[in-house]
């Protein structure tokens, strides 16, 4: 009799046990936003690989020149096929970036000979149009869906060397 209660009782812990294991569902995931990508079109005569940083600050840009260790808050690279160039972008604790917002970017293409150039976002205006006395106003790039494309005639190309430093 001291046998039939012990198992009867161990039937009922392991049928307790056993439901409340099925009952309770796994919590799913919250429904994940995905990667942000930016598309690149019409990058005519250009090979190799494009980096493109994004910037919310115009500080980062400026320091950027004499601070080399300096880390966009997005970034991604991606090579340059068919004339255009996909970037899969990460933050930089290289998570991918699933955010929105108005950002400064800036893109610099290294050619497959070890020759580089670097281009910022001007929504397609001269350097002259956005610069002035107190200094450059560029616009940003409002991202906000998971893919953005923007046309390569939308950046102009800047020269980040050292023109005007006394060595």
């Amino acid at each position: 009799m001291v046998n039939k209660k012990l198992l009867w009782g161990m039937l009922v812990l392991t049928l307790v046990f056993g439901l409340s294991v099925v009952s309770c569902e796994e919590e799913e995931d919250p429904v994940k936003t995905p990667q942000h990508t930016i598309k690149i079109t019409g990058i005519n005569d250009k090979t190799g690989t494009a980096m493109i940083a994004i910037f919310s600050k115009m500080d980062y840009i400026e320091d950027a020149k004499d601070n080399t260790d300096l880390m966009p808050e997005v970034w991604g690279t991606g090579t340059i096929k068919n004339k255009s160039v996909t970037v899969s972008l990460f933050t930089n604790s290289f998570l991918p970036y699933t955010g929105s917002g108005n950002f400064y970017i800036a893109m610099m293409i290294s050619s497959n000979d070890s020759d580089s150039s670097t281009y910022i976002y001007t929504n397609g205006k001269q350097l002259s149009e956005i610069t002035s006395d107190t200094g450059m106003n560029l616009p940003k790039y409002n991202i906000t869906g998971s893919s953005s494309t923007i046309a390569f005639t939308k950046f102009i190309e800047v020269d980040l060397g050292d023109e005007g430093d006394d060595d």
